[in-house]
């Protein structure tokens, strides 16, 4: 799927969802983020990989996310995720949904 339909799909979702006052950027993990003032940050890492992409982003998401703000992450290796985000942020709560 082209990078275009993604992102045309993503604002309409949001439209549809009554969240149109987001922005939506395309972007290899922060390459294209200057900004470091987020409340939230939500990843689906992908799973077939060493963590090396997962370790990247929950330290760049450490990076731009406001005292208090969340991240919020779809895993399925909870206790390596669950390891790096603490070492990373240091004090946090872990929320498990099923």
């Amino acid at each position: 799927m082209a990078y275009s339909c993604i992102l045309r799909l993503t604002r309409r979702n949001t439209c549809l969802n009554g969240v149109d006052h987001i922005r939506i950027e395309l972007s290899h993990g922060f390459e294209n983020v200057p900004d470091k003032d987020f409340d939230v940050i939500m990843s689906n890492p992908p799973y077939h990989t060493d963590f090396s992409v997962a370790k990247r982003f929950i330290e760049g998401a450490f990076a731009h996310l406001i005292l208090g703000g969340r991240l919020i992450m779809v895993t399925k290796r909870r206790q390596w995720y669950e390891n790096k985000i603490k070492s990373v942020f240091g004090g946090v709560r872990v929320i498990e949904s099923g």
